[in-house]
């Protein structure tokens, strides 16, 4: 039976660090981000409450230091996977190259892994997995390149883990920024105020230095009372 316990604690870790960033978001949201309305009137006489969000600081740098974390610890989880499955399954030495693989394209899949030549180099990162076991057909199943659509094969969320694997280890800290999307607007007490039409108006974001956030004026919606 292959043991996973060191892929378990990688998850948990990486469990910390989610719940974590949350935290830190909703202490950003609360503190930063605040909403004011307005009535107005437009030319026909309808009267609208004008909703607009704004935002003061930009999210503490920290949370693509914080993000990258996670980030390597669920990489690591399955890394640690493949390689525990390679040590008690097969007669061969789990190397350096052993690791979970994660391609987007059948072709690379099939030169790289299926048909891979063991004595070149680099070799197959699961290299001493039989093909016709369970462990390589889930591995299989699991790849990317299975979407229906090249946008789709680069949204799983396989390869987005892998895409921002690699920038957080080799390129660059990873963007954290806060928006606001259309939220559903209601009034309280409930009954006494009907929503006839509602409108959006984005505005331009704001940037500033390597962190930004983005400012939204959230809706306007003309009410029924």
């Amino acid at each position: 039976m292959v043991d996973v316990r060191g892929a378990l604690l990688k998850m948990d870790r990486a469990l910390e660090h989610l719940q974590f960033i949350n935290a830190k978001m909703a202490e950003f949201v609360e503190a930063n981000l605040n909403f004011v309305t307005r009535q107005v009137k437009d030319d026909r006489g309808d009267e609208w409450d004008v909703v607009i969000w704004t935002g003061g600081e930009n999210p503490d740098e920290r949370f693509g230091v914080w993000l990258g974390d996670f980030v390597h610890n669920v990489r690591s989880a399955l890394d640690f996977c493949v390689y525990s499955t390679v040590m008690q399954t097969s007669e061969k030495d789990a190397g350096e190259h052993t690791q979970f693989p994660i391609y987007d394209g059948r072709d690379r899949w099939i030169k790289d892994v299926e048909k891979r030549d063991a004595a070149r180099w680099p070799r197959s990162p699961i290299l001493g997995i039989l093909h016709d076991s369970p462990e390589f057909a889930i591995i299989e199943k699991a790849q990317p390149y299975h979407g229906h659509n090249q946008k789709e094969r680069l949204r799983h969320p396989l390869y987005e883990l892998l895409r921002m694997s690699n920038i957080d280890k080799h390129q660059k800290l990873h963007v954290a920024r806060a928006n606001t999307s259309r939220p559903r607007i209601t009034y309280e007490p409930r009954g006494f105020y009907k929503i006839a039409k509602a409108k959006w108006a984005p505005e331009p974001a704001t940037w500033s230095g390597p962190m930004g956030i983005d400012r939204y004026r959230a809706g306007l919606s003309s009410v029924d009372k």
